[in-house]
């Protein structure tokens, strides 16, 4: 095991990963768990036969402790010509494992850096691609730089949400940053711009 870390999770239904969810700091550590517990997730999130590129395991000081892994899989395949694969987590308090439905995932390339894309709700790849394309073009909102959003891990999530009518509101969380982004369309015509940016505890 390595050191002891500080490591951000959710307190809301259990524990979720950084970038999902209001957070607060807990003492964790990373674990490395055995060829059946791999081959347990991978199963459960990737897909029978199928597997892990990247299984991150830690163990958060809750009472009783408790096991958190992040899964990102091998992808599957390609949408709108970006690798597509599935990502989930899983928790442990005992012996069995609970894992969240999985969540569909676009690897993109943005300004020379790799992006993973997760989508949820009502977003679809094209509205994730879309709302990705369009933080790269933009480079500030409020006088805050937004290239925060174009690395690492992020969420695009709701995309069903109607602030005005012909408009919809997106979600887009990152290990971070976090920024709230709105669709507007009349006619053949639409506009998208940031209608909120921060970023939160690093």
């Amino acid at each position: 095991m390595t050191s002891q870390h500080w490591a951000l999770i959710a307190v809301l239904a259990g524990i979720t990963w950084p970038g999902y969810a209001s957070a607060t700091m807990i003492p964790s550590e990373k674990v490395a768990l055995d060829a059946r517990e791999r081959a347990e997730l991978e199963s459960r999130v990737c897909g029978r036969g199928r597997k892990a590129e990247l299984i991150d395991a830690q163990r958060f000081q809750t009472r009783p402790p408790t096991l958190s892994a992040r899964i990102t899989c091998v992808p599957y395949g390609q949408i709108a010509g970006y690798p597509a694969l599935k990502t989930g987590v899983c928790e442990s308090s005992g012996a069995e494992w609970a894992c969240k439905d999985p969540t569909l995932a676009l690897r993109m390339q943005v300004r020379s850096k790799e992006l993973l894309v997760e989508y949820a709700d009502s977003v679809t790849p094209a509205d994730a691609v879309e709302l990705v394309k369009f933080v790269s073009s933009s480079s500030t909102f409020n006088g805050q730089n937004t290239s925060a959003l174009l690395v690492g891990r992020c969420r695009i999530s709701d995309g069903h949400t109607a602030p005005f009518p012909g408009a919809l509101n997106f979600n887009y969380n990152c290990d971070g940053p976090s920024a709230s982004i709105t669709k507007d369309c009349w006619g053949s015509q639409c506009r998208v711009f940031f209608t909120d940016f921060g970023i939160g505890v690093p």
